[in-house]
């Protein structure tokens, strides 16, 4: 794959466009999420530091195109077969005429849409960083990231609502894939600062936080949940795919790779969105509070190990920790379940928990 190509020749066709665009999407988001070596990622970040500005425009065209694509397929049917009504969609940004689409490219673009997102949201983060705020470009790339996060939250939130009535795991897969990539995407526009609040307020932030709490991540924090959390870093296994004919809630699979990745990327956001957000929802503290209510109610000790479950809750005690900071609530709330929780903390070594139960402490 030659990077430069792919922008010196708009109008080449487009099936092997969406396929070379869809490969170098996924290698950067594996970088991204550090799923493959850094000298790897940085080879191929250094690759596209030329063409840079013109892929990330690129590749938020194509993620808008499908993303509409997508919607247009109506059912579970039509996206499979990438069916599409032409009357509805005469051309798009990345090509003049649906009639030239056939469904082979149709499908492809439908499948990696949300890559397509992905990519666009790390190179345009990429460029912003090092180009003039006040230059033509950087408003060009903003306008573009806008028209991209409308395509991403919506997405979202349609993943969201598969994750918990999907009929199968390989569609929970989809649905967990899907959302840990929009998480990535929001978390790469509030890494840009306060210059992206217009796009990212406050009140879509705490609307995504309200998701990731309540409908991603419960399910590890909850003590009377049946996933079993001790497993550790490293230690995960490939499920085969469990088909079943009935709906289910959510249910993340404690051994699969793209669960954990998923959770991996919702306590990230959440430190971050935290981190970043000027106002604090009140709604947003009674799912932060809950593994603390939990402990402190529960006859045995919690330990912060290297289980899935207890980085959440340590990804949960720093965020309380900024909220705290900001005097958004009254830390004799926090302190007092604290002071009830310590005497079944147990710290078994692990730094990074035990630096945020201090910091709390401390606030």
């Amino acid at each position: 794959i030659k990077p430069k190509s792919l922008v010196d020749n708009r109008m080449s066709v487009l099936l092997p466009r969406v396929g070379k665009v869809a490969c170098l999407a996924e290698l950067c988001i594996f970088g991204e999420m550090g799923l493959i070596p850094n000298e790897i990622t940085s080879t191929i970040f250094k690759e596209l530091l030329d063409v840079e500005n013109e892929l990330a425009v690129i590749s938020a065209a194509l993620a808008i195109d499908a993303f509409k694509l997508k919607i247009l397929a109506n059912d579970s049917k039509k996206e499979e077969e990438a069916e599409v009504t032409d009357l509805e969609m005469k051309s798009g940004l990345t090509f003049p005429n649906i009639e030239d689409v056939n469904m082979t490219v149709r499908k492809q673009m439908i499948e990696n849409w949300v890559s397509f997102a992905g990519f666009a949201s790390i190179l345009t983060a990429k460029a912003l960083k090092n180009v003039d705020k006040g230059s033509e470009q950087y408003a060009i790339l903003c306008k573009w990231l806008e028209k991209l996060l409308d395509v991403v939250l919506a997405g979202f939130y349609d993943s969201i609502e598969l994750l918990h009535s999907a009929k199968n795991r390989s569609s929970v897969q989809k649905a967990e894939q899907s959302c840990t990539i929009c998480l990535l995407v929001l978390d790469n526009v509030i890494s840009l600062g306060r210059a992206m609040s217009r796009l990212m307020t406050d009140d879509i932030i705490s609307a995504v936080l309200h998701s990731v709490l309540e409908k991603i991540l419960h399910k590890w924090v909850d003590d009377t949940s049946h996933i079993n959390d001790n497993v550790l870093d490293g230690e995960m296994k490939n499920n085969e795919d469990k088909d079943t004919d009935t709906n289910f809630e959510y249910d993340p699979d404690k051994g699969d790779e793209i669960s954990i990745s998923l959770v991996h990327q919702a306590c990230k956001f959440v430190e971050h969105a935290f981190e970043t957000t000027s106002g604090t929802n009140m709604s947003l503290l009674r799912p932060l509070l809950f593994p603390l209510i939990s402990i402190q109610k529960n006859a045995a000790s919690f330990e912060f190990d290297r289980s899935i479950r207890a980085q959440v809750i340590t990804s949960y005690i720093r965020a309380l920790t900024h909220i705290v900071d900001r005097d958004a609530l009254d830390n004799n709330i926090v302190k007092s379940l604290l002071d009830l929780s310590m005497s079944k903390f147990t710290l078994k070594n692990e730094e990074s928990s035990s630096t945020a139960v201090l910091t709390l402490i401390e606030c």
